[in-house]
């Protein structure tokens, strides 16, 4: 019964039309998925389409366009009609853009016959995460049970070194799903694979001839020489790897308790930046360890310089520990110290977004801001305390190493027999205590002198209450 199932799925899914607008009256009213009946709603179809373009200002950036068609069966699928896209921002003029958006709702009528709704401004929203993330939400118009939506857009982004997984399974039932990535002879990547369904990485080659357009300057002083600049174009003819991937009849994940983040499961294909070869050039590796990892971010003005800096704290600090010289008693009275004097502004990262001077002014910051600024007091006052890098669990589990693996910062005190941990983001959190949201995997210690090292996460004692009832009567 169930192959049967799949092999009507099968007959319907080539027998549908994928380009954008052609949704069929059938998709429509289809009332259950054929094969999950309790899917509140399934992915039609999703495709991502990635390739390399280049400006003389700009070098070489990703262009990818997004295409989603989703079926939503019931109220409880009201959820997929809605979608935020992140986008990273940098503190130069290099960013992430999302361009083209335009979406539908489609309908049926009394009559049965097709209805569209557009998406229109008033359902697009832009939201600053911090200062290196943005993120653009979309809520799809006149959405009802049984509808049908479908959205595309294309991003631009100058970081080829790290780009976002290309997911291929969700939490609901995805019928079919294609990706296409395709990469200069310049580049060389690595594919990692994640999920338990296995997929095939189809790779080809082609030649592309590109139209490469550059500015010549004014050189008024020779013989013939132009007066003014002039702007002239070249063609450039080179090979490029094409990766392809398509699946269907993917299931819906499941959520079971105690799996952790569900998405560390999921069928999804990330490419890592090897090296890059340009003509003339020497071969550039991007190919690092944890360590490299490390020293990038602690030499960066927004987390190593955070560290250093002490000046605005020190009064509020020896006054808060005169008298005391038991290195456990300071750090609890610092740690209670920046929890009640720091609000968190509900902003993640392992920067610091205000910077921890300012920050302190406040009295409010993102992680970044608070935890580095936590760190900064507890080595003022003697104590052998680092930063702490974590993956949150919504965020999963850093698979090779790359800075963006990481999106959330703690201090961690080296004692002799262990690192207790340390989060002043969280009011209600505890010393070696962290919220269930942090402990996944492993955390990435960052010392002063440059090592670092993993830090486990999960406690090496379980959190206990005791109650103490009474049988007396009232």
């Amino acid at each position: 019964m169930i192959l049967f199932a799949f092999m009507l799925t099968g007959s319907y899914i080539n027998a549908q039309d994928y380009r954008f607008g052609k949704v069929s009256v059938e998709e429509v009213a289809q009332k259950k998925h054929p094969v999950d009946s309790d899917a509140h709603a399934a992915i039609l179809y999703r495709e991502y389409k990635t390739d390399f373009q280049y400006a003389e200002d700009d070098g070489f950036y990703l262009m990818t366009e997004v295409f989603e068609r989703v079926k939503i069966y019931d109220k409880e699928g009201f959820d997929w009609a809605n979608k935020a896209v992140e986008l990273y921002q940098t503190a130069g003029s290099q960013d992430e853009e999302l361009t083209g958006l335009k979406g539908y709702t489609y309908s049926l009528d009394s009559n049965g016959k097709l209805e569209e709704t557009k998406l229109k401004r008033d359902g697009i929203f832009d939201e600053e995460v911090s200062k290196y993330m943005e993120l653009k939400k979309f809520t799809m118009p006149n959405v009802s049970e049984g509808c049908v939506i479908e959205y595309q857009y294309t991003i631009k982004s100058p970081f080829y070194s790290n780009i976002d997984a290309f997911r291929f399974q969700e939490r609901i039932p995805v019928e079919k799903s294609e990706m296409r990535f395709v990469s200069p002879e310049y580049f060389s990547f690595k594919t990692h694979s994640r999920g338990w369904i296995p997929f095939k990485i189809l790779t080809e080659g082609k030649t592309r001839t590109m139209t490469y357009r550059y500015t010549v300057p004014a050189n008024p002083g020779t013989r013939g020489g132009r007066a003014v600049a002039s702007t002239q174009t070249t063609d450039v003819t080179f090979k490029e790897d094409v990766y392809t991937v398509s699946m269907e009849n993917i299931p819906g994940v499941k959520e079971e308790k105690y799996a952790g983040n569900i998405d560390n499961f999921m069928s999804s294909l990330k490419f890592e930046l090897s090296y890059t070869k340009f003509p003339s050039s020497n071969i550039d590796s991007y190919t690092t360890n944890w360590e490299a990892v490390s020293k990038s971010i602690y030499d960066s003005p927004s987390f190593g310089d955070q560290l250093s800096t002490k000046n605005f704290f020190k009064k509020d600090i020896d006054a808060l520990l005169s008298g005391i010289s038991n290195p456990k008693t300071k750090m609890i009275k610092i740690f209670e110290f920046v929890k009640a004097k720091m609000a968190w502004n509900g902003y993640t990262g392992f920067y610091a977004n205000e910077g921890v001077k300012d920050a302190y002014k406040k009295g409010t910051g993102n992680v970044g801001d608070i935890n580095l600024m936590l760190t900064a007091m507890l080595r003022y006052a003697g104590l052998n305390a680092n930063p702490v890098l974590i993956s949150t669990k919504n965020h999963g589990v850093p698979i090779f190493p790359t800075r963006n693996g990481f999106n959330y910062v703690i201090a961690g005190v080296e004692i002799p027999n262990g690192v207790l941990l340390l989060d002043a983001s969280d009011t209600f959190s505890e010393v070696g205590v962290l919220s269930e949201k942090l402990l996944n995997w492993q955390g990435r210690i960052i010392r002063e002198e440059g090592s670092s090292a993993w830090v486990p996460l999960v406690p090496t004692k379980p959190a206990t209450e005791s109650i103490m009832l009474s049988n007396a009567k009232f």
